[in-house]
């Protein structure tokens, strides 16, 4: 007995030779924002298999912001009174050369207290887990206050989808926020998806608060970032005035918008085309939206002349989208389809000679 309680005790004593550190995720800094401890090169973490726990963990380097994800060695094998936790570096960093954590979803814990089916997947471990953390540590597209708080943030890299595409962003500054004259007002921060700049919205600054402000409206193609809280005496914008409007699942770009009712036109119901080919204004004359993608629509047409051609397409240098040809004198023929728009929102109908009875009927559009 006394043999194999001293192979126990050998093999215990010398684990921390033999025995990988563990690697697992966690927060760096304390809730409230505290990172620094009362030892020099040791920071706060907060290990996301154990909920809520706070360590101090070794780092060489210089200190991240708090809320920042990161992977932390853990050996607690280890002699002489050396750290058990030693910060291995971002997530983004290192996490495209790791595998996947060992913890499990279950022991995920975020530090607000949600449970980690709450939040996103992370880029870096290619699925295989979550990353479970507040939603202001998700790093792609976050508007945060520059290291030397000013009247601009700092928009971290990421991506976003546009219609069926992916599209990237390397990260940038954004443009100067304005403090009202008088009064509070929130101003929305946004990336232009149809151009990938970086814009602000500006809203309506309020001198007597009743009730929540209201956001502006931004553009119906881009992403909200952040929405800010300015004040009449603001210089810089810091944290606590940064309110995150990442969408999580909220996919921007074209999509389409049925109507019940089609869109119809005076102009359109029957009338004769005798004139020259030209630009039809979709929001003067059928009061569709300005700047959509495209519409469905039916073109029929009438005429006494066999063989005129009616059309609609992008631009009088495209090719034809909804083509009807006549094919029985005064008999009604048609065509439906989809006709792409120019980039006022508007189309081209092009007829080959005068057409006696045309009708135009919009079923519905591509919203940008």
């Amino acid at each position: 007995m006394d043999f194999w309680r001293d192979i126990a005790a050998v093999e215990q004593s010398t684990r921390h030779l033999w025995e990988k550190p563990r690697t697992m995720r966690a927060v760096f800094g304390l809730p409230n924002g505290t990172i620094a401890t009362n030892r020099t090169g040791y920071y706060w973490v907060q290990l996301l298999g154990e909920t809520n726990q706070p360590v101090q963990a070794y780092w060489a380097g210089d200190a991240f912001r708090a809320g920042t994800p990161v992977y932390v060695a853990v050996d607690i094998y280890r002699a002489g009174g050396a750290a058990p936790y030693t910060i291995l570096g971002t997530v983004a960093a290192v996490g495209t050369v790791m595998g996947p954590a060992q913890e499990t979803k279950s022991q995920l814990q975020d530090v607000a207290g949600k449970p980690a089916e709450a939040y996103e997947w992370t880029r870096f471990n290619l699925g295989h887990d979550p990353l479970s953390v507040h939603e202001r540590a998700l790093s792609s597209l976050r508007a945060q206050p520059q290291e030397t708080a000013s009247l601009y943030l700092d928009v971290l890299p990421g991506s976003y989808l546009y219609g069926q595409s992916r599209v990237g962003f390397d990260g940038g500054v954004s443009p100067v926020f304005s403090p009202p004259g008088a009064g509070v007002r929130l101003d929305v921060l946004y990336l232009d998806c149809s151009t990938g700049e970086l814009a602000i919205e500006t809203g309506t600054a309020a001198t007597v608060i009743t009730e929540a402000l209201d956001l502006p409206t931004i553009p119906s193609a881009a992403l909200p970032l952040c929405a800010v809280t300015l004040h009449a005496d603001d210089t810089a914008v810091s944290e606590d005035m940064v309110y995150d409007l990442r969408p999580t699942w909220t996919v921007p770009g074209p999509r389409f918008v049925p109507l019940p009712t089609p869109a119809t036109s005076a102009s359109w119901d029957g009338d004769a085309k005798n004139g020259a080919s030209g630009t039809i204004d979709l929001s003067a004359v059928f009061s569709l939206p300005a700047g959509i993608k495209g519409i469905f629509a039916k073109l029929a047409v009438r005429d006494e002349t066999v063989g005129v051609i009616a059309s609609l397409r992008t631009t009088s240098g495209t090719d034809e989208a909804i083509v009807p040809i006549t094919q029985v004198a005064d008999v009604i023929v048609a065509d439906s389809g989809f006709c792409p728009c120019d980039t006022n929102g508007d189309v081209y109908f092009y007829q080959s000679g005068e057409v006696d009875n045309c009708y135009l009927t919009i079923f519905g559009y591509l919203a940008p």
